[in-house]
């Protein structure tokens, strides 16, 4: 059977050079209160699109997000134009939220999620992630295993990690593989991913579909309304004299008034 691929690898070899790498990320510090850090991801967003064309393209012509249209809608040409009108419509009053309900997402899939709390062998470990920098671009280990790395310079990581006499020192190539994980997973380019899907997902989970239940009530309402309106005037069909006419322009006035277009009511 084939092993399954995964994008990780594991190049360093020796201790010395784990230790080089491991302290060689980068870490983060920031003001008084906020760091220093040993270990920091940068994972700022700046390549999301939330523009309509994207973000209908994304939830409904890709296909790839399993939000979105039923086949019931996409069967149904006229539903499907009053979805897509709804989503232009709301998109309009909402475009500007998504980023931070993706951001919001994103960051809680890593600080509360377990998703990255194991190596793609499957060996877990315990660790706690926190965002630092006045944005949040900075994605940091705050605890590995038990060991406080928040208020840690990279040269007192160091430090811990060449003592013999440091339990930490035996957890070497444990958190060397934990760190070729984090660089690999933690960057710009996923973190925007992240972001757009979560925050595409969050409109339409959480906006259009319950919106879209509300639109469906008002078709429907306005469908029985142009039934009423056809059958009323296929009864002044057989009314002659001046009170037919009258009674015609006014029917005609408060079908205008409930939204019932001129094609409507020529086809009705």
């Amino acid at each position: 059977m084939a092993k399954h691929k995964h994008p990780y690898t594991f190049p360093h070899r020796s201790r010395a050079a784990m230790i080089d790498y491991i302290c060689g990320i980068g870490g983060y510090h920031g003001g008084r209160h906020d760091g220093p850090y040993p270990l920091a991801f940068n994972v700022k967003t700046y390549d999301c699109d939330f523009s309509f064309e994207h973000v209908w393209k994304r939830a409904v012509l890709d296909e790839d997000m399993d939000i979105g249209p039923d086949d019931a809608i996409k069967n149904d040409p006229a539903q499907f134009k009053a979805y897509q009108d709804l989503v232009r419509e709301l998109h309009k009053d909402h475009e500007g939220h998504m980023w931070e309900w993706g951001r919001e997402d994103a960051c809680r899939s890593v600080t509360e999620d377990d998703t990255h709390r194991s190596l793609c062998d499957g060996t877990e470990y315990k660790a706690e992630y926190g965002f630092a920098g006045r944005s949040g671009g900075y994605l940091v280990v705050l605890e590995w295993n038990g060991y406080a790395l928040q208020g840690m310079t990279e040269e007192g990581l160091r430090g811990r990690l060449e003592d013999k006499e440091d339990s930490m020192y035996k957890q070497l190539r444990l958190l060397y593989k934990c760190c070729r994980h984090w660089e690999n997973d933690f960057t710009q380019k996923k973190a925007s991913a992240e972001v757009e899907y979560q925050g595409i997902w969050q409109f339409f989970a959480n906006i259009v579909e319950s919106r879209w239940e509300d639109r469906k009530q008002e078709i429907a309402d306005h469908e029985e309304l142009v039934e009423c309106y056809g059958e009323v005037a296929k009864a002044l069909d057989g009314v002659t004299g001046v009170e037919s006419v009258s009674a015609r322009n006014c029917l005609d006035k408060l079908a205008a008034s409930c939204g019932i277009s001129d094609e409507e009511r020529s086809q009705a």
